[in-house]
């Protein structure tokens, strides 16, 4: 699996939750949501894009966008239209802790023309 940076999370005291920077885009996960799917609680978590609003604040606005854990557990998948992108569970819970300020998110390169390999050509069998 090919893994290429693409942003980060940080904690959001203001609106109690976690700031996914991805690229230009800022998504938002509430805090109470993910403390329930890194304890096993829920199988997702709701995500929220965030939008500039008036006077300085934001909009956030639900979207069907989910955070899910992956299927061994030690990281966080988020789908979206762009791509798919991880983030390792252990950097995230010390962003929640405060022992560290920012994890680094990763997107999964699942496109054959990112990947060094795409150029490489199949040749045929001769004589099958």
């Amino acid at each position: 699996m090919t893994l290429r940076p693409a942003g980060e999370a940080r904690l959001d005291r203001l609106t109690d939750g976690v700031l996914l920077e991805i690229g230009d885009d800022l998504y938002v996960v509430p805090l109470h949501r993910l403390a329930a799917l890194t304890s096993r609680r829920a199988s997702y978590a709701p995500v929220s894009r965030r939008y500039p609003g008036t006077s300085g604040r934001y909009l956030d606005v639900e979207t069907q966008m989910t955070l899910r854990r992956s299927k061994p557990g030690r990281a966080l998948i988020l789908w979206t239209p762009d791509g798919i992108y991880t983030i390792a569970l252990a950097d995230v819970l010390d962003v929640v802790h405060a022992r560290e300020p920012s994890a680094e998110i990763c997107q999964i390169v699942t496109d054959a023309a990112q990947l060094d390999d795409a150029t490489s050509r199949q040749t045929p069998i001769e004589g099958l």
